[in-house]
């Protein structure tokens, strides 16, 4: 059985390292998998550097009316028995080739009409990363699944402090993420602003990057934080950053799909508060490996900040226990047989 996994990510963010586990994990258990993505991009550079022969090709060339020669070749060569897409992007061409096709879906927001009677239609199955976005699915196509996204454990079980946070507070808040809109940085902003006028000693620190870099900064001077948040961009390298954190915060408002920070910042043994949407219940269970506050409520997540919420050590071990790659490779390695089976 020969899968061929199609990404047109050129960031390196929760999609890509999902394509990446996957890939491996398949190699590692005598698969016979391959990768087509974004040329020079970070997963082409990782699998490249890592894990070998990889396939360039740009997703950028066309749409789902188009078949660009290029990638025909590709499978033409190839002759994948599946062919997996992962992104959007690369589902814009479900259109080309025979082989049976499984799409997942990392995002919670639901399917367009045009998009669910166009450029989905040729999917042979569709497969959610949690059971919220599984159930939507169900709602418009035959055949549904789920399988959690994983984390690679080693890195965060590993992991030890390197002093990236080293800003002298005595309680330092992590934020972790994409500046967009339905992360809900304003709300985390605004519940740390409130902190630290109730005389808390802390600091705000942001890793991430996106369209909303300018509000963002202009927001932190707004609210007068200037010398109280800091401000990091991506990193490529996160795990250190968690070990550094008192806690982690995810206060995402929608959209979010089954959230890698979330599992990154349990597998690093700390404590993480997220908002109580749909994905983020699905992963911390209140008060027991984690909290949750009410979506958008900026005074309910100051009131648990300012509590320094503590978490035992047996529960987060329980609970990163589910989140190794080895339960998402052996799920598509299912998934994948029972598809070629039914036919």
């Amino acid at each position: 059985m020969r899968v061929l996994h199609l990404d047109g990510g050129t960031e390196w963010r929760g999609g890509q390292k999902q394509v990446f586990l996957l890939h491996r994990g398949l190699l590692a258990a005598g698969g016979d998998s391959h990768v087509v993505c974004a040329s020079g991009g970070p997963l082409f550079e990782a699998i490249e550097r890592e894990l070998g022969e990889v396939t360039p090709w740009s997703f950028r060339r066309g749409g789902q009316w188009f078949a660009p020669r290029g990638l025909q070749e590709i499978l033409d060569r190839l002759q994948p028995d599946i062919l997996h897409y992962h992104d959007s992007r690369a589902a814009n061409f479900a259109r080309v080739g025979s082989a049976a096709k499984i799409h997942t879906r990392r995002v919670s927001y639901p399917i367009k009409w045009f998009s669910r009677v166009t450029k989905y239609r040729p999917i042979d199955l569709h497969v959610g990363v949690s059971e919220t976005i599984t159930r939507d699915l169900r709602r418009h196509f035959a055949r549904g699944a789920s399988v959690h996204s994983s984390i690679d454990l080693v890195l965060y079980r590993s992991a030890r402090p390197a002093g990236h946070l080293g800003g002298g507070a005595g309680y330092d808040i992590l934020f972790v993420g994409a500046y967009s809109p339905q992360k809900g940085i304003d709300i985390l902003l605004d519940a740390f602003a409130h902190l630290v006028g109730s005389g808390t000693d802390a600091r705000l620190h942001l890793c991430g990057s996106g369209p909303l870099e300018a509000e963002v900064t202009a927001r932190i001077a707004q609210l007068g934080m200037g010398d109280h948040v800091e401000q990091y961009g991506h990193q490529a390298d996160i795990a250190p950053w968690y070990q550094d954190a008192d806690v982690v915060v995810v206060p995402s408002v929608d959209g979010e799909g089954s959230s890698g920070t979330i599992k990154e910042g349990i597998a690093s043994l700390k404590p993480v508060i997220a908002s109580d949407i749909a994905p983020n219940r699905e992963l911390v269970r209140d008060r027991e490996n984690g909290f949750l506050f009410p979506s958008g409520d900026a005074a309910a997540l100051a009131e648990l900040l300012a509590a320094r919420p503590v978490v035992e050590r047996e529960a987060l071990e329980r609970a990163r226990n589910s989140y190794g790659a080895e339960n998402m490779v052996e799920a598509y390695r299912e998934l994948y047989a029972a598809l070629l089976a039914r036919g």
